[in-house]
Parts: structure tokens; sequence; C-alpha cells
């Protein structure tokens, strides 16, 4: 029997079960005994009809003439059939009401014997395994064959995979309350899409869902995952993270796989999108198609290379192009982006198969749409340098220097901070540092810098991102290291040390980076002399500041008692704090965010990590960590002898006293990275030190 064929005898089959499913419905109803029985027979039915349905979109598919357990059930599928046929005449109108007259009862009667049904049931149950174990059969037969090199996988995402075999799993009595809600959401067929465990770094959202992914994997329930991890390559976006879930989706759920390889089958050609594109060129002279194509690079150039997508008025305002030049170009390719009618909603990718065809270096072959990913890197570079041109002190009219960010309206700040300003702020630096050729761009980046500086970062602080400033400006230097950019590096360094020391206040009162910021910067400091128009007027006489830069780095503020106890991460990037107000607090380094509090019964005055990095030892006993980032915490105190504390009033390097501490900076507790020290303060304050290699 070939493929249709096949199709045709299943569909019949199925036909005939939805009939039995009804009239079984019916007995249910009105009859008053045996509706275990009929309850029990139309469930068999429905499971068969199931399994039935299967078989039919596997025949029906792309493979179906071409498996070869399929196409051997044409015995057991008339069997089948006949039974059913058989089933339905017994039960259906025509006996009962011949049943009825002859018993003479108005009332409906059940006609089956229990072991007639069970018989019933037996054979139905046979012809059911048969049709599963040859559906499996040939999944198994199509996932083989599937050609899984059109499916762009990360190799490690999944949660129990050989490169996360050391990830760490909730322990045992911890994380109950939220490990029972995720299970309870699971376990709720109407229950919303999507479980958002949302919480700040370190919380342990990726112990918990490695926990409930390995919970769902033994009891059959897991149908994919997927864990990012910064700066792992594919694995730290998520560029594959759909072809990702659904290769392992077509394993666990064999089902999906006809879906699966259709959906392969029709995209796996990308000249599709190609000849889309050119045919846009069709009927057009020389000048309009140079017109065009230079459009279309412009829109969609643009589209693909954004780090976060941008609706149409956003795009027109940041790119410079009218609305109706984008509407024109972006109407002819509905599909392959998502372009809503409310034009103040983003504009998507459908597939990010588009994106690679275009930014692709071959396609300059194929089509005149071919986008040159560095040059629009540049161009995006400058037009969010020219957008941030309209930052300005004071830009959301607050009534106070002192005005705190949780007081500010989010409706005021989107008011006076649109989308597209929005967008350059937070990504103008990543655009840049991807440009071929950074001189030029970086002395625009100066100029935008020596005007706006402080502009940008109370922008930055009003978005809640401030936190994000320290990152770009280590990515610019990254950009300039090693090249004669001379202004631009001592420029960033000032900028660098200014933020350090400046961004607790400056997320708690943006306006504050003019006053508190430049009132106590040092009186050479950069960023003092370039804005030195900035100053508050109300104040009448500055303080006496320090002339350079001192040796201190970074204060980091937060705790509200003494603090016992430092310990930096051995990579430098976490610094755990213990003090004296019942908490133990887990800081970045690199910008100076409090990534995570742990509260603790009693003070903690010791700190030291276990071997493996599971938990911090204290003199309370061990504190569990279920966080990644935190587990990576130990006290490193005594790793650098180069650099140590002596007496707790001079600081000795290389054995030798060079810094002397006036009584108001010695330290209670302090911990040693590499060339800065940490030295933690009775009064809960935490401040660093660097020294030069």
């Amino acid at each position: 029997m070939d493929g249709l064929s096949s199709a045709a005898s299943v569909i019949a089959v199925i036909q005939l079960t939805g009939s039995l499913v009804k009239l079984c419905g019916d007995y249910i109803q009105q009859v008053k005994d045996a509706k275990d029985e009929i309850f029990k027979l139309q469930q068999v039915v429905t499971d068969l009809a199931g399994v039935l349905s299967e078989l039919k979109v596997l025949l029906q598919g792309p493979n179906g003439s071409r498996l070869s357990s399929s196409q051997t059930l044409d015995s057991p599928i008339t069997k089948c059939y006949s039974t059913l046929a058989t089933l339905e005449l017994t039960i259906g109108p025509g006996k009962r009401k011949r049943v009825m007259r002859r018993l003479g009862r108005r009332a409906l009667v059940w006609p089956l014997k229990r072991t007639e049904v069970e018989r019933i049931i037996s054979d139905l149950e046979r012809y059911k395994s048969t049709f599963t174990v040859s559906l499996q059969i040939d999944q198994t037969a199509i996932i083989t064959g599937m050609d899984l090199k059109q499916l762009p996988v990360v190799c490690g995402a999944e949660f129990d995979s050989y490169t996360n075999q050391h990830e760490e799993y909730c322990l045992p009595g911890t994380r109950t309350d939220i490990l029972r809600q995720v299970m309870e959401w699971v376990r709720t067929p109407h229950g919303k899409c999507i479980f958002w465990l949302n919480g700040e770094a370190g919380t342990g959202k990726s112990t918990i869902s490695r926990t409930v992914s390995k919970t769902l994997k033994e009891a059959n329930l897991l149908g994919a995952s997927f864990f990012f991890k910064r700066g792992e390559g594919d694995q730290g976006n998520a560029m594959k993270l759909f072809p990702t879930i659904t290769s392992q989706l077509a394993k666990s759920i064999p089902q999906l796989i006809p879906g699966i390889q259709k959906a392969i089958h029709d995209n796996s050609d990308i000249a599709g999108v190609k000849n889309l594109l050119n045919r846009l060129l069709n009927g057009q002279g020389e000048k309009q198609k140079k017109q065009l194509v230079q459009e279309y690079q412009q829109v969609v150039g643009v589209i693909v290379i954004l780090e976060s997508p941008l609706s149409v008025i956003s795009l027109s305002r940041l790119i410079g192009l009218p609305q109706r030049v984008f509407h024109l170009r972006l109407n002819q390719l509905h599909s392959v982006l998502s372009v809503p009618d409310d034009e103040t909603l983003p504009v998507r990718l459908f597939h990010l198969s588009f994106r690679e065809f275009l930014l692709d270096p071959e396609t300059r072959e194929k089509t005149d749409f071919w986008v040159d990913e560095k040059d629009m890197h540049y161009r995006l570079t400058t037009r969010c340098l020219l957008m941030c041109q309209n930052l300005r002190k004071n830009i959301c009219g607050l009534p106070s220097d002192g005005t705190q960010r949780a007081d500010i309206n989010q409706q005021t700040i989107d008011h006076c901070l649109s989308p597209e300003l929005q967008y350059s702020c937070r990504y103008w630096a990543h655009h840049l540092t991807q440009c071929t050729d950074l001189h030029d761009v970086m002395y625009d980046a100066l100029s935008f810098l020596q005007r706006h500086f402080l502009h940008w970062v109370e922008a930055m602080n009003l978005l809640g991102v401030g936190s994000e400033v320290v990152g770009i400006i280590n990515l610019l230097q990254t950009g300039v290291a090693g090249d004669n950019h001379d202004a631009i590096s001592e420029f960033l360094y000032d900028a660098k040390r200014f933020i350090l020391k400046n961004r607790q206040i400056a997320d708690e009162a943006p306006l504050q980076i003019y006053c508190a910021g430049l009132v106590f910067a040092p009186r050479m400091a950069i960023i003092r002399g370039e804005f030195k128009s900035e100053l508050p007027s109300w104040i009448c006489q500055l303080p006496q500041v320090n002339e350079r830069w001192s040796a201190e780095l970074q204060a980091l503020e937060g705790h509200t008692s003494w603090v016992h106890s430092v310990a930096f991460s051995p990579n430098g990037r976490l610094l755990a704090s213990a003090s004296d107000d019942k908490t133990v607090r887990l800081w970045d380094t690199a910008s100076g965010a409090l990534q995570q509090t742990l509260s603790t019964e009693r003070m903690v005055t010791e700190l030291e990590s276990s071997q493996n990095g599971s938990h911090l030892s204290t003199n309370l006993g061990p504190l569990n960590l279920q966080s990644r980032c935190v587990n990576y915490i130990s006290n490193s105190s005594k790793t650098n002898p180069e650099i140590f504390l002596q007496r707790r009033d001079w600081i000795a390097l290389n054995r030798k006293p060079v810094l002397w501490l006036p009584p108001e900076a010695r330290p209670s507790c302090s911990a040693v990275k590499a060339n800065t020290i940490a030295l933690g303060h009775w009064s809960g304050r935490i401040s660093f030190i660097g020294f030069q290699s």
C-alpha cells in the first residue's frame, strides 16, 4: 500500500472512532448501569484515535511513501476497521431501537455484556500497540535521516550536558517554596504559558532551573532546556536558541518530527530570500535600482544589527529617514520581518537566517542587497552619537538635585528619553567597537564625551542601567589599547575613576553627579575641568580636595555597621563582605554593584570559602550558596604576598611599608587580589586601593 492509500485507510478508521466516541457519550449520559465499562471503552477508542492521527500525519508527510514499517499496516488497519464497524452496528441507533422495541422499554439500554466489552477493549489495545510500535520505528528512522546540519544547535546548552556536569543543584530541603510553585505551574494544564523566574544576579535562578529540569526529566515531562552562559560563544546569546530547543524536542516528542522536517525542507535554501530581494529590482531603471538598494540597506541593514528591536517611528528618527520610506520598503518584506500595524511596536526578524544571509560575505556575489556589517556598525555609531547630542543636564526636569530615582515616575523618564535615545545611550559603544577603523570614530566619541559625559551618565542612571557605564568604559579602553590615542585614554581613565567613586550616589540620585560628583572630584581631574560650568551655582565655597585621584579606587557602601571580614573571588570580579549588621554582601568589583545580600541569624566575623566553592565557611558555620556566580567566592587575603596590611596603619608592598593610613582610613579587615587591596571599615564602608604593577 502506498503512502496516500495508507493515509486514506487511516482517515476512514479515525472517522469511525469519532462516531463511536459520540455514541459512547450518549450511553454514558442515559444508561444507569455499566457506566464504568462504557467510559473505559470510550477512553480506549479515544486513545486509539490519537495514535492513528499521529500515524496519518506521518503518512501524509514528505517521507510517507518511504516509511517501511507504516507501509506494512494494511492488514492491522483493515482488521481494526472491521472491529470498530461491528461495534458501531452493535451500539448504533438502529440496533438500540430494535432492542428497545423487543424489550418494550423506552429507556436506553447498553447492549453489550461485560465480557464482550473486555474482549473488544483487548482487541483495540492490541491494534493500538501495533500502530504505536510502527510509529516509533518510522519516527526513529526519520530522526536518523534528518539533516541535523540544517539545525544549527549549541552543544552543551542542555542542563545535563557533559560541560554542565559539575554545576550545582538545590540541596535537599532548600528552596522548597519556589520549587513547589514551579511544579504546581507545570502540573496546571490551563495555567500561564510562561513561568518567569525573576531575580537579581546571584540569587540562584540557574540552580533552581537546573533542579527543576532534572526533576522534570526524571518524570518524563521535560521537553527541552537551554542554559545561557555569558562569554561562552553561541551559549552566550540567543542566536541558536530555537534550533537547539527544536532539536531536543524532536528527540523527546517524536510526534513533532514530521512538522519539524517539513519546516526544514521548506526553508532549506535561503535562495528564497535572495529571489525575494532581487524581485524588488524588477522593472527598475539603473538610477532607481541604485536608490532602492541604498534605501533597503539603510532600512533593513540597521534592523538586522540592532542589539534591541525598535519601532518604525524610532528607527526613522534614529536613522534620519522619513517614516514613509520605512513603510514603503518594509511592506515588501513581511515574509521575513514582523512589522506591526501599531507604529510604536518594534519591528522584529522572523528568521535569523535572514540576518545571516544579508551579512554573509558570500551574499555579496548573489545580490546587491548585501549588507556590509562593519560599515553599518559605523553608520549606526555615528547616528547614535548624533542622537545623544540631545542629552542635557536634568533632562527630566526634576524639582531638586537630591530627587531620588525611586521617586521618579517611569512615564516621565520614557517621555523625556525616547526609545531611540535610550537605545543610543546604551549601545553606541557596542556599535563603535564593531567598526573596522576605530581611529576617526574614537575621536568622534571623545568629542561626544567631552561635551556630554555627565549628561550621558545621568541618562543611564535614570534608565536604571548606571552599572553598565563602567563596562562600556572598559570596552572603549580595550578598543584604544596599544594605539596612539593618549587623549582618549587619559579621558577614559579619568571618567572611570569618576564613575567608580560616584556610582552608588548616582544610582540613588542621578543629579548628584553634578553636585557631589564634581564638588569632591580632585582639583586636576579631567571631568571636573571639562564640566566646571555644571558645578552647582548655589555652592559659593568649594571644599578643599586632593589635587589628583588618590590610590583609593572605589568605596562600596551598604552595610549599616562595622565590616569584620572581606574576601575576593579568585578571578577578582566579586568581593564578599561580612558585617555586624548580620549580612554578608556580594559585590561586583568592576562596577561596584551589589550582587546579593545574604542574611544571617547573628554577626559574621570570619569568611572563608570551601575548597569546592559550594559554601562560605563562617564563624556561624557553613553558608550555602545557591548561585554559580557566588560559588567562586574564596578568601584570598593570603594569596598575594606582595601587598599586605602591616599593623593596620601601613600598607606594605614587597615587604616594605609604602602607604601610611590616617586614623579615619584604617580598616577593621582587609583582602588582597592581584595589585588591589580591599579595606573594610568599622563604619560599614569598603574601599579599594590599587597599585601599579
